[in-house]
């Protein structure tokens, strides 16, 4: 009887035991914006820290499309049911500091539990975008990528061009579709993706031309728009012209016009540098890619640099415990070892420069071109260090539907881009008005 009532006290001692040691396990919840692959990716990576941290979980939560994501971690705020860490994109990043108080900046959370990030291990376009005027950082950069121009070199080769000269300037651009349209290889020279950064936005950053007052935003709320200049104006008026000899063709404002290229009817293609590990198996030609095309009155050397993707950012008023498994994990996320993964799985950039990354005896293909690509990202002199407006999704979506009324030829380009700036300062005003 004796012997029982030991076991029973036994098994008692143990259940509670377990019980203390599962509540101390602190949830952190991530909401994102990753699917497929790069969601599946994103789960191995949280999972390898949850097995490594004991005292953690952190659950990861898939919220739809980044604008979608925005969209609930505006609505969980209000209702009060806002997630701890949140990914969201780059284009957002002026709603989420605006007003003050409703994130934790990053610099902060580090300070606050007495850890630090390995920021001169960090490529510098990523920090200067999600930092604030005294360069601290706001949020972790995550996802990040820079547009690229995709080319076929099997079919520059056969219109007796050299496939391992890859297209510099517009002019080259221009040149290359004409000889490959009149050779009957293509029907058209060159579609994109994302128009409104792809070729708008990246059109003022990597030409340094100014996009709006105040450092582009980055130094205050009062902003007014100053992207309607000579220089977008004759480019896109170029792009109308090009559309009559059919040298571009729009492919709308996704990546619908992915399929021109994937299916040779195009010889070039403008995208996210974050596709080729997506592009690149689904293609039975020799791809190339190279940095987005410059004016020809223009050096390499005087060119910017854009990029895109994302953050992870943390709201406000979390628990020191909470902070601490944060710090914990964005260490983790930084680590090169991590970040290499990433890289190769996902075909987003590394945050760690490349030199920091752990070396690889034997690299795809895809392996090699990301690493190429990470250079053409940090070797350009930025001017801005990105756009940062209010409103900026809507702002991005009115300048798009305005550039479909130049390709429809309903619209003089300098027109178009003046409507669109009016009502952008518009969308401007109304954002300042909100969080003030």
């Amino acid at each position: 009887m004796i012997a029982r009532l030991k076991n029973i006290l036994y098994f008692v001692l143990l259940f509670i035991l377990s019980s203390t040691v599962f509540a101390k396990k602190i949830e952190i919840s991530f909401w994102h914006s990753m699917a497929g692959q790069l969601g599946r990716t994103l789960n191995e990576i949280v999972k390898e820290f949850n097995d490594e941290n004991a005292n953690y979980h952190i659950k990861t939560v898939y919220k739809g499309t980044y604008p979608e994501t925005l969209t609930s971690t505006v609505a969980a705020f209000r209702a009060g049911a806002k997630p701890d860490i949140v990914q969201i994109f780059d284009i957002a990043t002026a709603t989420m500091i605006n007003p003050p108080g409703v994130i934790m900046p990053v610099h902060e959370v580090f300070t606050k539990v007495g850890l630090s990030l390995p920021l001169e291990q960090m490529i510098q376009p990523a920090i200067d975008y999600y930092s604030d005027r005294d360069n601290k950082l706001l949020a972790l950069p995550f996802n990040i990528s820079t547009p690229a121009l995709f080319y076929n070199k099997d079919l520059f080769a056969r219109g007796g061009l050299d496939p391992e000269e890859s297209p510099k300037t517009w002019d080259d651009v221009g040149r290359i579709s004409r000889i490959l349209i009149k050779k009957g290889l293509v029907s058209n020279g060159f579609s994109s993706a994302w128009i409104g950064w792809s070729l708008f936005e990246s059109f003022s950053l990597i030409h340094n031309l100014p996009f709006a007052t105040q450092n582009n935003g980055f130094d205050s709320i009062d902003v007014k728009i100053s992207f309607n200049n000579k220089e977008i104006q004759t480019f896109i008026k170029k792009l109308f012209n090009w559309q009559k000899e059919n040298i571009f063709l729009y492919g709308g404002r996704l990546d619908d016009g992915q399929s021109f290229f994937t299916s040779e009817k195009c010889a070039m293609f403008i995208q996210s540098s974050g596709s080729y590990a997506d592009i690149e198996p689904s293609v039975s030609f020799n791809l190339g890619m190279t940095r987005i095309p410059y004016l020809a009155n223009y050096k390499e050397s005087e060119l910017g640099n854009l990029i895109g993707g994302a953050a992870i950012w943390v709201t406000n008023n979390l628990s020191n415990e909470k902070l601490l498994g944060i710090a914990k994990l964005f260490r983790f996320i930084m680590s090169p070892r991590i970040q290499l993964k990433w890289q190769n799985a996902t075909g987003y950039i590394s945050v760690i420069n490349s030199k920091y990354l752990p070396k690889q005896e034997s690299m795809t293909s895809t392996e090699k071109m990301l690493l190429e690509v990470q250079k053409f990202v940090i070797s350009r002199e930025n001017k801005y260090k990105g756009i940062r407006l209010g409103n900026y999704m809507q702002i991005r979506d009115l300048v798009e539907r305005q550039l479909e009324a130049v390709w429809a030829g309903y619209t003089p380009a300098d027109e178009a881009l003046d409507l669109a700036a009016e009502e952008a300062n518009r969308m401007l005003i109304r954002f300042n008005r909100n969080i003030k």
